[in-house]
């Protein structure tokens, strides 16, 4: 009889999920550690970590990503800036979802991340939906 697998909890491997390489490791004892924790207890955890350093962490994190990302990465990066500077701008309108029309948490779908401000306006389980059917993001 095979073991009932457990969910994963965190975040997705980032290498692929070799579970060969130290990274792998790393994470994997991570999970383990955490998964140790009662929902309460994590819940604790997350209120016990303080903002401040929290956003600086992500900032870096972000910082590295652009530094060192391909330039496919960067080409999507400076798409969904720029689809967000001309929001703030007024200069592009946040639209309804093309498939059902709510107009509640819109995302705007690139097709082509060279035309960055033409974008299709999706609630966000038809954008999901979209995704996996052009085979994940």
């Amino acid at each position: 009889m095979e073991a009932a697998t457990q969910p994963r909890i965190g975040r997705p491997p980032k290498c692929g999920g070799c579970g060969d390489c130290e990274r792998c490791a790393r994470a994997a004892y991570m999970r383990e550690w955490y998964s140790r924790f009662t929902p309460e207890e994590r819940a604790e955890k997350r209120r016990g970590r303080n903002p401040a350093v929290t956003r600086e962490q992500d900032r870096r994190k972000m910082e590295k990503r652009r530094r060192n990302g391909t330039p496919e990465q960067k080409q999507r990066i400076r798409a969904r800036a720029e689809v967000r500077l001309a929001i703030d701008r007024g200069d592009l309108k946040r639209l309804p979802c093309v498939a059902c029309g709510t107009e509640s948490t819109v995302h705007a779908h690139h097709d082509d991340y060279a035309a960055p401000l033409d974008v299709t306006w999706l609630c966000r389980p038809h954008h999901e939906q979209l995704h996996e059917w052009m085979g994940g993001f």
